[in-house]
């Protein structure tokens, strides 16, 4: 297997196009077939681990590991969903390996990033064949994007007033089975589900009857939460359901303080 470390972008570009893999973190390469795979491209050297503030935007380098989200974030926006998600994911060694690019291109069923990415409205920058600014569903649901591509960087904006972030799983450490990202901004509130049938959900129908509505309970919530789960080897998708209706009630509780 051949390695090469480049450190300039447009010579990443042109090894990708030669069919080698991009390396950073590396713990979705060990979950792949390592045989099959000819050559690796490091990223170290192409300085996009940063996390800054532009204006009104939160900006996140590809390379940013996920404790180096967690530090950086802290600073700029400590009520960020992004702090709470990433605190609760993985252990602290594979959080020091983690980035952030790596999440959102193999998008795993158990990330415990993507629910909160699509609750803050997040942009993904690639470069390449498909260069251009995507919004974080549609890079999600297009793989054909990835092709000769890769993430430079992510955006969102700032203004996060509170947010709220649960995660189910057996262990601190397990993967995730579901998640749940509340995030509001000025009146908006944004919901989203990761884990579902369809992988993501955002609860459109309720964030508008939540702006028209000051008042709601668990009979409302039922009316416009209907998300569907695959059977878990642990649980049923009935239960899993139903414990997300109920845990998205305190978390919208906890959100209006009530």
């Amino acid at each position: 297997m051949e390695w090469f470390f480049p450190d300039d972008l447009s010579d990443t570009l042109k090894l990708l196009k030669k069919g080698y893999i991009l390396h950073s973190g590396g713990t979705g390469i060990l979950m792949g077939d390592i045989k099959r795979i000819k050559g690796l491209i490091s990223l170290d050297k192409l300085n996009l681990n940063y996390v800054k503030k532009e204006k009104n935007k939160i900006i996140i380098g590809a390379t940013a590991t996920f404790s180096d989200v967690i530090k950086n974030l802290k600073k700029i926006e400590p009520e960020n969903i992004l702090v709470k998600a990433i605190s609760k994911a993985a252990s602290t060694p594979l959080r020091n390996r983690i980035t952030i690019g790596g999440s959102i291109a193999f998008a795993p069923l158990w990330s415990d990033i993507l629910g909160p990415l699509i609750a803050l409205e997040c942009k993904v920058k690639v470069i390449g064949e498909n260069k251009g600014e995507y919004k974080i569903s549609e890079f999600i649901k297009s793989p054909e994007i990835k092709k000769y591509s890769m993430i430079k960087e992510i955006s969102f904006d700032r203004g996060t007033k509170k947010s709220a972030y649960f995660t189910f799983k057996r262990t601190s450490f397990d993967f995730s089975i579901f998640n749940i990202s509340l995030v509001l901004k000025d009146k908006s509130l944004r919901i989203a589900l990761w884990g579902t049938k369809d992988k993501e959900k955002r609860l459109i129908e309720l964030e508008e009857f939540l702006k028209k509505n000051d008042k709601f309970d668990e009979d409302d919530l039922r009316r416009f939460f209907k998300p569907e789960f695959h059977n878990n080897i642990y649980f049923s998708k009935e239960y899993l359901q139903e414990l997300a209706m109920i845990q998205l009630l305190r978390m919208l509780n906890e959100i209006y303080g009530r």
